[in-house]
């Protein structure tokens, strides 16, 4: 097996999950303070259904995504591309929806999204969505410009150790929107080629580990998280 097999101390994990948690915490910081004010029951709503869509855009994208990947065996770029039709006809459909429900209003609605699918090989993983708002409604003389949020969950370190004769799979996983450390359920595992069978165990603070049952592993590990029905695809080479 190439390579060599990392054990990170807890204390140096527990120190990585925390620092990330404050940075997120921060990033949403804005979106909230916002929603701290004093403004009109009608804006309050579009920033709660606004935060609610892109949460549902980015499920789909994922889905989406793992459906070609997976199911149909397309390749990644296909895949992107195809996830971020899916979130913008979503949000297209959400600015329209959004529209007609207030025509008396006359508001207007801009939203820009970024799909951001890192499923590739690399150090880290990500399915995020980041939104960027502006609303106007000119009947109550009413701006908001540039609300940008972001939602979707990240994994920052994933890594295999071998006990005796069992491998674990270590993967921390976590929720942007909830600035803290995630179970992640895993829709299917994939080592050298093959689907395989684990056991999960969360150890809490982000910290998930699955018992693989293989004898070896040579080559890469795939695997599919989920959380809160949002897709991630990790690919580790060994």
């Amino acid at each position: 097996m190439k390579g060599q097999f990392t054990i990170l101390s807890a204390v140096t994990l527990m120190i990585a999950i925390i620092t990330i948690s404050i940075i997120i915490a921060n990033a949403n910081l804005r979106l909230r303070r916002y929603q701290e004010y004093s403004l009109p029951p009608i804006i309050i709503n579009i920033l709660q259904d606004y935060s609610r869509m892109l949460s549902a855009s980015l499920s789909k994208a994922t889905n989406e995504a793992y459906s070609v990947i997976y199911l149909k065996r397309g390749n990644i770029n296909y895949a992107v591309k195809k996830a971020e039709d899916i979130s913008k006809n979503f949000v297209d459909k959400w600015i329209k929806s959004f529209i007609d429900a207030y025509a008396g209003l006359g508001v207007n609605l801009n939203v820009k999204v970024k799909l951001d699918l890192r499923w590739s090989k690399g150090t880290s993983w990500a399915s995020i969505l980041t939104g960027e708002l502006i609303v106007e409604i000119p009947s109550i003389g009413f701006k908001l410009n540039r609300i940008i949020k972001q939602t979707g969950i990240s994994i920052e370190r994933v890594f295999i150790s071998k006990i005796g004769k069992q491998y674990y799979l270590h993967v921390i996983g976590i929720s942007l929107d909830e600035g803290r450390g995630i179970p992640l359920k895993i829709e299917k595992l994939i080592i050298d080629g093959r689907e395989v069978n684990f056991y999960h165990y969360y150890l809490g603070g982000g910290l998930n580990r699955y018992l693989i049952k293989v004898r070896e592993i040579h080559r890469y590990v795939e695997g599919y998280f989920e959380y809160n029905n949002i897709i991630i695809r990790v690919y580790l080479e060994i």
